[in-house]
């Protein structure tokens, strides 16, 4: 068994990649609207922070049924200190993505007697490009990642202690939903009393379900999941499967994107990292034949994490997150079914790909749009404030590159946060007919050519600045 302390080395040092983007990071869509309502929360002091509270634990901000409001307690207490420092919630992400993959080497080391096996797991997650969406808008999708490490922590605590214990339930039951059908399957009891844990433990997680929908949330139960879930959507694999090999970098026409390999200096030292953090992993030998529950555990566990989100409208790159926990080690363990040398370097390649690929994503893909977003938001201070009867508009910039969106102008919502109380928008556009139209990124707002009159444009010039445009 590996020292919890070289552990933990190794995977920062894989994980060191992301660091490179800290001074790039930034809120992500979704991320500007929490932001505002934190903003809110503070500015009302100890009676706004209370409001705030109740209405995350009463479901109102999100109109529809969610279980996931003890996920965006840490972020919230963070702004306290950090406002909208983009970099100290993707830090944030950074050390809860880390020790989710700590706990993922410890968990099928520990329970299924696999430590080589288990390494090898946790070091392709720590690096592994599926989980990069998540990691970049680190505040709307702060439940992704917790739900992972709470899920592992009471999976694995759980099996140390052999039996049910509802104070070890709840935190992951309020962490997300996407978690819940695997935590009340996936139940690691001892075999001679599993029948007697495992209905206290499903007796536990119905209770807590149905206070909370009944007595706390404030939500209407039926047309919210109506609104979430599409009844006509048929149970396929083909969505997610799409996304899961385009975010892989195998399906470069999917995701409409395709890095550029190059020996950058940054990289080399990361896979000079990698290299090193991988040295503990040749030390290591599989200690037992538990392969077979290896690979049964983790399927079912991809299985149940995907069916939450099987009937969703659309599929997005954010839902990949906590299936990833349990396809990695789907990988890991056949791999184990190979000869040592075999699995070991495929494991390593992997390992390298992985980290090359986050690499390159990340500084073509996120930090260009980062640069755009930190644009706008200068010619923002610079050329504001803005007039409510004023029509904002940012021309230029990718909508998307890969899987990195626009930050601010990609959405109407986010645009808000940019422009308030003007009306923002991406692009003037014409239709078919001559009529003209404010593109908000998501929505279309039309216009009348009297209106122009109350137009403002930046245009993405040159040097990477948003400058008026009279034209």
């Amino acid at each position: 068994m590996i020292p919890l302390r070289t552990l933990l080395a190794a995977y920062a040092a894989l994980g060191s990649v992301y660091l490179l983007y800290l001074p790039d990071a930034l809120p992500v869509l979704d991320d500007w609207v929490y932001l505002q309502l934190w903003d809110q929360a503070r500015a009302g002091g100890l009676r706004g922070v209370a409001a705030y509270l109740t209405g995350l634990l009463d479901n109102i901000y999100n109109g529809n049924l969610r279980l996931n409001w003890l996920s965006y307690l840490p972020a919230f207490l963070l702004s306290f200190v950090a406002g909208h420092a983009g970099w100290s919630y993707f830090l944030l992400a950074w050390v809860v993505h880390w020790l989710t993959a700590v706990l993922l080497c410890r968990a099928i080391s520990e329970v299924f007697a696999e430590p080589e096996t288990g390494f090898l797991a946790g070091a392709v997650y720590a690096v592994l490009p599926s989980s990069n969406y998540v990691l970049f808008g680190p505040l709307s999708a702060s439940f992704y990642y917790f739900q992972s490490l709470l899920f592992l922590w009471w999976f694995h605590a759980t099996w140390k202690a052999g039996d049910a214990h509802p104070a070890r339930v709840a935190p992951v039951v309020f962490s997300g939903e996407q978690i819940l059908p695997a935590l009340l399957f996936l139940a690691p009891f001892r075999r001679r009393r599993f029948l007697r844990s495992w209905l206290l433990h499903a007796a536990t997680i119905a209770v807590l379900l149905g206070a909370y929908v009944l007595f706390i949330n404030q939500s209407p139960l039926l047309p919210s999941v109506g609104r979430r879930y599409d009844a006509t959507q048929p149970w396929s694999l083909k969505a997610f499967h799409f996304f899961l090999v385009g975010s892989l970098g195998f399906a470069p026409d999917f995701v409409r994107w395709r890095p550029v390999w190059r020996p950058e200096p940054a990289l080399l030292v990361c896979l000079a990292l990698a290299a090193a953090a991988l040295i503990p992993l040749f030390r290591l030998r599989q200690h037992g034949n538990r392969q077979g529950e290896l690979l049964l555990w983790s399927i079912a566990g991809a299985v149940l994490t995907y069916l939450p989100v099987a009937r969703l409208a659309s599929m997005e790159y954010r839902y990949l997150y906590v299936p990833a926990l349990f396809l990695v080690p789907t990988g890991a363990a056949v791999l184990s079914l190979l000869p040592r040398p075999v699995r070991l370097t495929v494991g390593c390649l992997t390992v390298l790909y992985c980290m090359s690929y986050t690499y390159f994503e990340m500084r073509q893909a996120w930090t260009p749009q980062s640069r755009i977003a930190r644009a706008a938001l200068d010619a923002a201070r610079l050329h504001g404030p803005f007039r409510p009867e004023e029509l904002v508009v940012f021309s230029g910039g990718p909508l998307q590159i890969g899987p990195a969106p626009a930050f601010i102008t990609g959405a109407s919502w986010s645009f808000r946060s940019l422009v308030p109380p003007a009306t923002g928008a991406r692009d003037l556009v014409a239709g078919d007919h001559g009529e003209l139209y404010l593109f908000q990124g998501d929505t279309y707002l039309p216009i009348t050519p009297a209106d122009l009159g109350r137009l403002r444009a930046f245009a993405l010039d040159s040097t990477g600045r948003f400058v008026p445009d009279p034209a």
